[in-house]
């Protein structure tokens, strides 16, 4: 299974960096808020329980705010297609590994074998591409240290701490409170690429259901007493 989930986060990167490519960051990461909706599916299927009718709505919730973004943003048609891929994606391989850890697995030997079957994919990606040429590899120091942070603290770090936190709580809560991102990339976005400019009301909007809906999923799990 480790070769599975590592092929699934291999495309899950893929899909997510063309969706940059193509379209604004925090489009891409909106986007990326619809693998609630796919979660509500798919874990209850692996997990053998019934679905829950309240995550079927929050999810309908992110799909509808992401329909009105999508009709707004119509240029930025090709980069939500590619970050709902990634959305799916994103909501697979989290499942897989609640799984794992249910089967008592290492949290850091299950990230260790996974996200280095991604690399070896993602090797194996860029070299049928053509991608690989001197420039490709011309990295300067600065860019070196970033990617050395991104790599071992935004992506290693935390992919341990959200498979290990995977011991106490159930895949859907994990997908959903990643739709904090959101929040924090549309900030450095608009800081950092000044997509301000580019984004209007109606993206913003769209956005704050989706954020809503962590909170959401928070006051109706204590309600009804689901412990996800």
């Amino acid at each position: 299974m480790y070769g599975v989930t590592g092929l699934i986060i291999a495309l899950h990167w893929v899909f997510f960096y063309s969706s940059i490519k193509v379209a604004p960051v925090s489009v891409a990461v909106v986007c990326l808020s619809s693998s609630t909706f796919f979660a509500a599916f798919i874990e209850p299927l692996f997990y053998r329980r019934k679905i829950v009718w309240y995550e079927i709505v929050l999810g309908l919730i992110v799909i509808l705010s992401l329909y009105m973004i999508f009709r707004i943003n119509d240029e930025y048609k090709l980069g939500m297609i590619y970050g709902l891929i990634s959305a799916f994606l994103a909501s697979v391989f989290p499942v897989l590994n609640g799984v794992m850890m249910k089967n008592n697995h290492n949290s850091y030997s299950l990230t260790f074998y996974e996200l280095s079957g991604g690399f070896l994919l993602l090797t194996l990606y860029f070299f049928f591409k053509g991608s690989f040429s001197a420039q490709f590899f011309s990295v300067s120091m600065n860019n070196i240290l970033w990617l050395l942070f991104l790599g071992i603290v935004c992506t290693a770090f935390t992919f341990v701490v959200s498979v290990e936190i995977m011991r106490e709580i159930k895949p859907y809560t994990v997908v959903l409170s990643i739709n904090l991102e959101p929040i924090y990339t549309i900030i450095l976005a608009a800081l950092i690429f000044n997509e301000y400019n580019h984004l209007n009301t109606q993206f913003y909007i769209g956005a704050i259901f989706i954020i809503s809906t962590i909170f959401i999923n928070a006051i109706l799990k204590k309600r009804f007493s689901l412990q996800n």
